[in-house]
């Protein structure tokens, strides 16, 4: 919650705990239906970085279940690691 309370306040809104925990809430809500989608390029690039022998991974502070996401993707034989928050 912590995050929240400084880009609410980084923007320039004053909330109270109570306020920050009921758009945390509503956001979860909004993102409920989210789907994902790689660009058209995505995978291709992916290969030939993956040959080239770079080191791939996936940062995310998203809160959907991301495994089961990149698999449906495709991005799982490219992914060296991930790291969700």
């Amino acid at each position: 919650m912590r995050y929240h309370n400084v880009v609410l306040t980084e923007a320039g809104v004053k909330a109270d705990q109570k306020l920050v925990f009921k758009l945390m809430k509503k956001v979860q809500q909004l993102s409920e239906g989210a789907t994902f989608a790689l660009f058209d390029d995505m995978l291709p690039t992916m290969k030939t970085l993956k040959e080239q022998k770079f080191i791939l991974g996936l940062l995310t502070n998203a809160s959907k279940d991301m495994i089961s996401i990149h698999r449906k993707l495709g991005l799982e034989p490219y992914l060296s690691f991930m790291v969700t928050s």
